[in-house]
């Protein structure tokens, strides 16, 4: 009876595991969804985080070239100013031409002229 009655206690273990291992099965199909379900989210902002910079680049290519093209008009401007400062534009002078450059810039008076 003793074997009859270890037989039984060893049954009835490989019945919890049987009942445990089915719950489990149970719960994993519900697990995995979830993990799906947080996957394509992730993914939907993976994708929406790429739009962005892609988005961003775009605005920053625009920037640079607006820079680019309001720093070339700050130097013109600045050439500019610096033509009526030294009056270098359209008068000629006590002794030059008109637009000759004067004060040692080249061409101008105080520069080494070719011979």
């Amino acid at each position: 009876m003793d074997s009859l009655l270890l037989t039984l206690i060893e049954l009835q273990a490989f019945d919890t595991r049987l009942a445990m291992l089915e719950a489990e099965a149970a719960r994993l199909p519900a697990q995995i969804e979830a993990i799906h379900a947080a996957l394509a989210s992730a993914k939907k902002a993976l994708d929406a985080l790429k739009t962005k910079v892609d988005t961003t680049k775009k605005e920053l290519r625009t920037k640079e070239k607006d820079l680019e093209v309001v720093t070339a008009k700050r130097q013109k401007s600045e050439t500019r100013l610096w033509e009526v400062k030294n009056n270098t534009e359209g008068d000629p002078g006590p002794h030059g031409a008109p637009g000759e450059a004067r004060r040692g810039r080249p061409g101008g008076r105080g520069a080494i002229q070719a011979a």
